[in-house]
């Protein structure tokens, strides 16, 4: 029953995504901005899935809980690893992002798969491959939905992801990777919208978008560091005078904001 309903919504929902002049990058930036703004992540379903090997005490959880008592309804929780979860219940975790994405993929005629690996080296994680005019491109949903700072894994190279994504053995490695491989940075999300900025001048462009706005989000090297990432703040508060700044950064994604409160 879940199959079917889950199927006539990733019907309806391509449906009303899809235009006829729609680049396959278009169709990416839909499924990926309709999930972004449709799903709630499910922390506390994230929270059950902790293996005893995480954080410890946050896997401790009552039978009533682990057997699904959940929002009041039975299996609920189950449903947050799954398409069912994210379209249906709009709730979820990377499982039910990427399955999603996949799935809507698929009906619009976008071939794409899914991986699992893990991220930031210890969190298991699941994510996709898309292939966009010939060229597979890492996209990780749960990753890019943020308000702050998001798509920070639109489109992104195997070599961008590799610092945050990890793929397992569950993935097509092997024999089978090469043909998966994604190696262009063409279609990300920030260098298609013109905020990509070497690290020489992304002061630069910050102190201009800081002049007429509060808070601004570009992007530079993934392989920023906390060095880096300080001498960017201090050059565009030496460019732009008397201006205090909070911010931070992530896989070469900064947030800077301007801010009076005398705490920053």
């Amino acid at each position: 029953r879940k199959q079917s309903v889950v199927a006539k919504q990733v019907e309806l929902v391509a449906s009303e995504l899809l235009d006829e002049h729609m680049s396959d990058a278009d169709k990416v930036l839909a499924i990926n901005a309709y999930l972004c703004d449709t799903v709630d992540y499910d922390e506390r379903y994230a929270k059950l899935q902790t293996s005893d090997e995480g954080t410890g005490d946050v896997n401790k959880q009552t039978d009533s809980e682990m057997n699904g008592e959940y929002n009041g309804k039975a299996n609920d929780t189950a449903d947050s690893s799954t398409a069912y979860g994210a379209l249906i219940n709009h709730k979820g975790i990377c499982g039910a992002y990427a399955e999603s994405f996949k799935l809507l993929a698929d009906e619009m005629e976008l071939p794409c798969i899914v991986v699992t690996g893990t991220l930031n080296g210890t969190e298991k994680h699941v994510w996709n491959k898309v292939k966009i005019d010939g060229h597979w491109c890492v996209v990780d949903v749960t990753t890019n939905d943020r308000e702050d700072m998001g798509n920070i894994a639109l489109n992104i190279s195997d070599d961008v992801a590799d610092h945050m994504l990890t793929g397992d053995d569950r993935y097509m490695y092997g024999d089978n990777y090469e043909q998966y491989k994604a190696d262009t940075e063409i279609y990300e999300y920030y260098h298609m919208n013109g905020s990509y900025y070497s690290v020489q001048k992304i002061a630069d462009a910050f102190a201009q978008e800081l002049t007429v706005s509060k808070q601004a989000v570009l992007r530079t090297e993934p392989e920023l560091d906390n060095a880096g990432f300080q001498k960017i703040v201090h050059e565009v508060m030496e460019q732009m005078g008397d201006v205090k700044l909070k911010g931070y950064y992530r896989l070469g994604v900064v947030y800077l904001e301007r801010v009076s409160d005398d705490r920053y």
